[in-house]
């Protein structure tokens, strides 16, 4: 019966959250940029038939538009979807969807084997379901949230076979917390913690209150495993970079210590005042209540030294997470993706700690706990339909509306490559029309002869976005004009 809780607790949360309307959305509102960059891997994977190695992008920098950051497996995967039932962008939301679904029930699965309590399982998975940045990339094109949902997953088999010393839990652990960490490194967060609980305890903790009796060749597993292959993956990528030109995606850290003194009190405010990331962090009083449980929680008598140790190491984990990557965090929310969950575990360590005191069932506690979830989900539902006032990304808005039939008549066929003359994004214009080409962000041509060098390369339309870019190139006598689309999309023939 507590899993039908669950399922009806995911369905009228997955409603309320409007995902039924979410999951026949392009790509859209925050992000779209970064957004269309997952969304573009896939559909090349589609239409190129690449290996999983060999990700590329529409964009056609570097060797025709070959590029990697993390472990593809989530669009290579949808790219074979499309293959078997078609080209259309809600499978790729309705993918991550589930693996997002699949990890919260692991995280339920995992509460509730620790409290043997159905409704404290049930608020634990609430809190789960109500981070907005999370929430919001639950059921998006970008690769954090199922890193998250393997996580949980792995963290609960791995708590099956510390229980029922059944082998075969210890694996699904391994293989889904090495994609979570290729996927995203903070992914490994947990890993890194159950790592340093282990350590200490071996090393630190007298033989009759060890934790981890009979398991040390199987953490050392654990613990070597998914860092090798996360090493051999940056190896690779790094490779795959160099050969193919292009870096456009991120692989080394942004620390702290490498930023001035301005831009890190921009960020510092960008992460904790009410305009900046922190209202989509959590709901303002969630985010104070566990800090309160946290330092209540490492002072208390009641709680003993491996729990005391797992807390402490998980908000060092996000504290260095947050100063090598530091940077990142001044215009990408979704790197705090996988940092959320620290706040979580404070409330499920509490309610652990507690579950056998008297007050803990009292109906005023439960009251209290249920008025409290109401104000998260409200919260996260404020702000996910803030995201979707204005979906579109103004500066690419006009590309929506480009259909594949228009640019056919026009003769700009799949198979013809064009220059992009327009806003900053890699890939929003290319994957918005479906088409391959070059943008003047991240490629020189501003005067005549680099168009006619890019058109010795294929490309053979120009597209111009906005009127002020048409006086700033001065190309109305260079290329004839082919047409404009909706006053503000002017497509030239080289």
């Amino acid at each position: 019966m507590k899993n039908v809780y669950f399922i009806l607790l995911i369905l009228i949360l997955s409603f309320t959250y409007n995902y039924h309307e979410i999951l026949l959305k392009r790509p859209c509102s925050s992000h779209t940029w970064r957004q269309t960059d997952g969304a573009s891997f896939a559909l090349t994977y589609y239409q190129k038939n690449a290996s999983l190695l060999e990700p590329r992008l529409h964009n056609l920098l570097g060797n025709d538009g070959k590029t990697v950051g993390e472990f593809p497996i989530i669009y290579y995967l949808v790219g074979k979807l499309y293959k078997v039932l078609g080209y259309h962008e809600f499978l790729f939301r309705a993918v991550n969807t589930l693996l997002f679904f699949l990890g919260l029930f692991s995280l339920f699965k995992l509460s509730y084997s620790l409290l043997k309590n159905t409704f404290f399982a049930l608020v634990i998975t609430a809190l789960g379901f109500s981070s907005p940045v999370v929430n919001f990339y639950a059921n998006n094109f970008l690769p954090d949230v199922p890193a998250l949902a393997l996580s949980y997953i792995a963290t609960y088999n791995f708590y099956l076979f510390y229980s029922k010393h059944k082998k075969k839990y210890f694996f699904i652990a391994l293989l889904t917390i090495t994609l979570a960490g290729l996927i995203k490194v903070t992914a490994l967060i947990p890993l890194c913690v159950l790592i340093g609980v282990w350590l200490i305890d071996l090393l630190f903790v007298k033989k009759e209150h060890k934790l981890f009796n009979g398991k040390t060749i199987w953490l050392s597993f654990l613990s070597i495993v998914p860092f090798i292959v996360f090493g051999l993956w940056v190896l690779y990528s790094k490779h795959y970079q160099s050969i193919n030109g292009n870096d456009y995606f991120l692989l080394a850290t942004k620390p702290f210590w490498s930023v001035d003194a301005e831009t890190k009190k921009f960020i510092f405010d960008r992460l904790t005042q009410n305009w900046g990331w922190f209202p989509e962090f959590y709901w303002k009083v969630t985010i104070y209540l566990s800090l309160a449980l946290f330092v209540f929680l490492l002072i208390s008598k009641k709680v003993n030294f491996h729990i005391k140790m797992a807390l402490a190491l998980y908000f060092f984990g996000v504290l260095s997470f947050v100063a090598l990557y530091f940077a990142q965090f001044a215009h990408h929310d979704y790197y705090a993706v996988n940092l959320m969950p620290f706040f979580m575990v404070n409330f499920l360590a509490f309610f652990y700690v507690f579950k056998d005191a008297l007050w803990i069932n009292k109906k005023w506690f439960w009251g209290l706990t249920i008025v409290f979830v109401f104000f998260n989900i409200q919260h996260n539902d404020r702000r996910m339909h803030y995201r979707y006032e204005n979906p579109y990304a103004m500066a690419v808005e006009p590309f929506y509306y480009i259909s594949q039939n228009y640019l056919d008549s026009l003769g700009i066929t799949q198979d013809k490559k064009i220059l992009y003359y327009g806003e900053e994004s890699y890939c929003a214009a290319f994957y918005l029309i479906n088409r391959y080409g070059w943008s003047r962000a991240y490629s020189s041509f501003s005067t005549e002869e680099d168009m006619l060098r890019y058109k010795e390369k294929g490309a053979s339309y120009l597209f111009v976005l906005g009127a002020e870019r048409v006086e700033e190139l001065n190309i109305s006598s260079r290329f004839p004009l082919v047409d404009v689309f909706n006053n503000s999309v002017y497509i030239y023939k080289l």
